[in-house]
């Protein structure tokens, strides 16, 4: 491109001469206009570059992922890692149980650790939390054909970034694979809610768990007119107690009992005095 500017500048000098004014004038336009289009497209098509870049493929910026997998079944990791370099992902070693995939994540550390959950020798969710700790900048996802909502909780309590499902194809397993690059946490369709489902039926559990014997026994007289439905202002008056005191009493009861919200207290209540 500067080879052309050169060439339309030289041609320009030999013909800005008297007898060739009008054609030299033109010339000279037509070099300057040139210019002017040529750095303006130059800047846009930059801008747009960058854009692509960092907007819609940050993960080419950041280089290639670096996998390393771990699976007790060796047709299933060949067939893995053949499907991963394939997307052009870096493979750095596979592991057929959980501690040798703990001792590869510490020597190789890769970006992201695919593991399976059933692992002979140390299992995967122990593996898991042993190389979250040991390598904090590495990965790991858990790649299982098992769909058990304990199992996918014990992952993220274990620091599982993730939780894929073996049935997935290649692509919707190169799609997750980028989307963790990108900062999401990759989840097989249905998961999620699977997950969250399973969170709140053990924040119920834990309440039905709880006991009225836990609490005081100015709790529970607190907890007893609370069920009445008097106000914290009227629990305050009847117990000779300031509204604020009251207040902490009742949050420390819904501490005790795993109750948020105050149906949760009254349900609370009620079921363990029915037993009575």
């Amino acid at each position: 491109m500067q080879a052309l500017n050169l060439i339309c500048l030289h041609v320009t000098t030999r013909l800005f001469q008297p007898d060739n004014r009008d054609f030299s004038e033109f010339i000279l336009f037509v070099y300057t206009f040139w210019n002017f289009i040529y750095t303006f497209f130059n800047l846009l098509c930059t801008e747009k570059i960058q854009k692509h870049f960092i907007i819609i493929g940050d993960y080419k910026m950041r280089g290639k992922m670096t996998v390393l997998v771990a699976d007790d079944h060796p047709i299933y990791i060949e067939g893995l890692v053949n499907l991963l370099r394939s997307y052009d992902f870096t493979v750095l070693g596979s592991a057929v149980n959980g501690k040798e995939a703990v001792q590869l994540a510490c020597t190789l550390k890769p970006d992201v650790v695919l593991m399976d959950a059933n692992m002979p020798v140390l299992d995967g969710i122990e593996a898991t939390k042993q190389i979250r700790q040991t390598v904090p900048a590495t990965k790991v996802v858990i790649l299982t054909g098992v769909d058990d909502d304990t199992l996918i909780l014990k992952a993220i309590q274990a620091g599982a970034s993730g939780f894929l499902l073996k049935r997935l194809d290649g692509i919707s397993l190169k799609r997750n694979l980028l989307e963790l690059q990108a900062g999401r946490n990759p989840f097989s369709p249905g998961l999620e809610n699977l997950l969250l489902k399973k969170i709140a039926d053990d924040e119920q559990q834990s309440l039905h768990d709880g006991t009225i014997d836990t609490l005081t026994d100015k709790e529970q007289h607190i907890l007893q007119l609370f069920s009445e439905g008097m106000t914290y202002k009227q629990i305050a008056a009847e117990i000779n107690l300031s509204e604020q005191a009251v207040k902490y009493h009742i949050r420390k009861i819904k501490e005790q009992c795993s109750a948020v919200t105050q149906s949760d207290l009254l349900e609370f209540y009620h079921r363990a005095y029915s037993g009575r």
